[in-house]
């Protein structure tokens, strides 16, 4: 009889098989772990035995890792989750990603990397190396380091100099996943080292006020999401361009045919989103978006549906910077209308008012961390 491990193999030699014949009648190149990520370098899985074969890779290679590792380390991989994290928070905020595509791919000694950005080197060289041994970077010769693709998805493509000088306008004009890593590994990494004390907390373990959710309790403060970023602008704006970058994580139209496994621009767990047929609506229909956000899911339905109205609806502030967000879309704009009428109840309760059945059950899946005990 095969073993698992055998038969993992097996799979793994046939899907690489099935990559690269694909990738040749296609045209493409595997992507080279070493250059910066770019729409061309996933051309490949534009091509659906391609991107099926890379799927299987992908996870017969976890499945044998699963099996050869010792458990203990496996374990600890996931323990040690908050240090990968915490590291790539320092790289991000201090700007380290800008800085190094502009030194390229001979890459940046750290001495040189401190300079422009006030860290301390031998710090800052510790969280470099230990990012590079997960393939977040690379150190090219000793205390040497250069991007990665997978470090270039932080890089806001800015000159360094102007991010370090203006860290507040740091987002504004990108694509905004930046935005939204930073807005994970600051208020979502924070409120999820409170999940179990929110938990194990007879007062709030049963309740479903956002109040008493584990942000708020990291925090300190009593204040929800909402009111965090009311107050804080800075992570308020941050928050309105994060989820323009959820688009990058999904495929562009995935509102439009729905995606199996793809991520909701209102939510942070993946699943399977059913898309409404929109053709059924009949000309100059009205479709709301309650907690719209900035429009990012808004703004495809009208590029795709001229014939229905959109109105957006969210807080005030958040309607601001969804007007400067998509300043470029002014035939789209024209389309859309935006509301900023909003109870004192907050989010979810609006869109509570709307579709008492589904939206409770829904909103219970948005952000636990941030918005629900």
């Amino acid at each position: 009889m095969t073993s698992p491990l055998r038969q993992l193999l097996n799979l793994l030699t046939e899907s690489v098989r099935n990559l690269e014949v694909a990738c040749d009648s296609s045209g493409c190149e595997v992507p080279d772990l070493y250059a910066p990520f770019s729409s061309q370098s996933e051309a490949f899985r534009a091509n659906p035995e391609a991107d099926e074969a890379a799927k299987i890779i992908c996870a017969a290679s976890l499945h044998i890792q699963a099996i050869l590792m010792p458990p203990h380390i496996s374990l600890f991989h996931i323990v040690s989750g908050h240090s990968k994290s915490g590291a790539l928070r320092i790289c991000l905020e201090s700007n380290v990603t800008e800085i190094l595509r502009e030194a390229g791919p001979e890459g940046l000694h750290v001495d040189e990397i401190a300079l422009k950005n006030g860290q301390d080197p031998q710090k800052l060289a510790r969280f470099l190396r230990y990012l590079a041994s997960h393939h977040i970077y690379r150190e090219v010769t000793p205390n040497v380091f250069a991007n990665t693709r997978i470090s270039s998805m932080i890089d806001t493509l800015k000159p360094s100099q102007d991010v370090i000088a203006n860290p507040e306008t740091k987002h504004d004009g990108t694509n905004g996943f930046a935005a939204f890593v930073s807005h994970q590994l600051d208020e979502v990494f924070k409120a999820s080292s409170y999940s179990w004390e929110t938990l194990a907390d007879p007062t709030t373990v049963k309740s479903g006020d956002p109040k008493a959710a584990p942000l708020t309790r990291a925090f300190k403060t009593g204040e929800t999401l909402w009111d965090l970023q009311a107050r804080d602008t800075n992570r308020g704006h941050r928050f309105n361009l994060a989820m323009k970058g959820i688009q990058t994580l999904q495929p562009a139209d995935a509102i439009i045919k729905g995606e199996k496994g793809s991520l909701s621009a209102h939510h942070n767990l993946i699943f399977t989103v059913l898309a409404y047929d929109w053709d059924r609506l009949p000309e100059n229909s009205t479709v709301v978006d309650v907690g719209g956000g900035v429009g990012s899911e808004s703004i495809i339905l009208a590029r795709n549906y001229p014939q229905i109205e959109i109105v957006i609806q969210d807080l005030a502030p958040v309607i601001e910077d969804a007007t400067k967000v998509h300043l470029s879309e002014q035939i789209v704009m024209s389309q859309s209308s935006w509301s900023n009428k909003s109870s004192t109840t907050g989010r979810t309760s609006i869109a509570s008012s709307f579709y008492p059945t589904c939206v409770p059950r829904l909103a219970i899946t948005r952000n636990f961390f941030s918005l629900r005990a």
